[in-house]
């Protein structure tokens, strides 16, 4: 009897190490944030944006936003491109290192992402993030120009105190981007449906200035945006658009920003919606700016 308690005590105290093995100190929250960058290339000028959310103790979550600015010839001649990534196991290594190795999904193929990032601040306690990234397609062919940046971190001033600076994300936000012939207005609404999750009505109106069609609008019931840590939340889900029933699959990445004291509050997001209907993918950055 003595040697059957002996070895269950080893059994309990072996499960009890296994159970812990995954909790260890919370780095996370030290990267989450909003960063950018605007690295240039030949004919290429292009801004990055990082939207990172704490997943986990020792894992981040971060929505990447690319839009890409090319210059062709001596008029001039611009063209834009748009790309985003969602990555959702990026692996803190150390309190400030991290590694990226993952395969996500773009235009119907895979794209993987490998890499290796830090998270420094500079003398004036501005923090940023040295990372380098290559982006291998699913046929092994690189599937972008190889990347060292370094992104700046978006003054939050939350950071500074979270108990005085935070904010509620119930109520309604706006933003709107110009983009040629098109101005987009984007309006969030969000109530809390309980501690976990949110219900945000959202819905963009595209104004044209020019053609035959005034405007369009589009509305999504987001009913299960997901809270994620203290400041950030995702969006993953297949609804109906309002009024044509479109079939809709929306992904976003979000952080509540405060950049100063007495400016609005916002919500910075990465959002992808897919018009599964129509074949059709828009791919924006937001910030979403609470109103009174």
């Amino acid at each position: 009897m003595k040697k059957l308690a002996f070895l269950l005590l080893i059994l309990i105290v072996g499960a009890c190490k296994d159970d812990n093995s995954g909790v260890g100190p919370n780095r996370a929250d030290g990267f989450v944030g909003v960063y950018y960058t605007n690295p240039v290339k030949d004919n290429r000028s292009s801004f990055y944006v990082w939207v990172v959310t704490r997943k986990a103790n020792n894992r981040l979550g971060i929505g990447y936003y690319i839009e890409d600015t090319y210059k062709f010839g001596n008029q001039g001649t611009l063209s834009k491109k748009k790309e985003v990534y969602f990555l959702e196991n990026v692996e803190i290594t150390a309190d400030s290192a991290f590694s990226i190795n993952e395969s996500v999904p773009v235009s119907g193929s895979q794209v993987r992402l490998s890499g290796q990032g830090r998270l420094l601040k500079g003398g004036d306690g501005a923090a940023r993030i040295d990372v380098s990234l290559e982006y291998v397609g699913a046929d092994n062919k690189t599937a972008r120009t190889p990347d060292q940046v370094s992104f700046q971190k978006v003054s939050n001033v939350i950071d500074e105190d979270p108990k005085l600076n935070d904010f509620s994300y119930d109520g309604t936000y706006q933003t709107e981007l110009s983009e040629g012939a098109k101005t987009a207005f984007h309006n969030w609404s969000v109530s809390a449906r309980n501690n976990t999750s949110f219900e945000i009505d959202y819905k963009i109106r595209d104004k044209y200035n020019q053609g035959t069609i005034g405007e369009l609008i589009n509305n999504y019931i987001l009913n299960d945006a997901k809270k994620v840590g203290n400041r950030s939340l995702a969006i993953d889900m297949n609804i109906q658009e309002e009024a044509s029933r479109d079939k809709i699959k929306i992904k976003a990445v979000g952080n509540k920003l405060l950049r100063s004291v007495g400016d609005a509050p916002r919500i910075a997001v990465v959002v992808q919606i897919t018009n599964e209907t129509q074949g059709i993918t828009r791919m924006e950055y937001l910030e979403l700016k609470k109103q009174n």
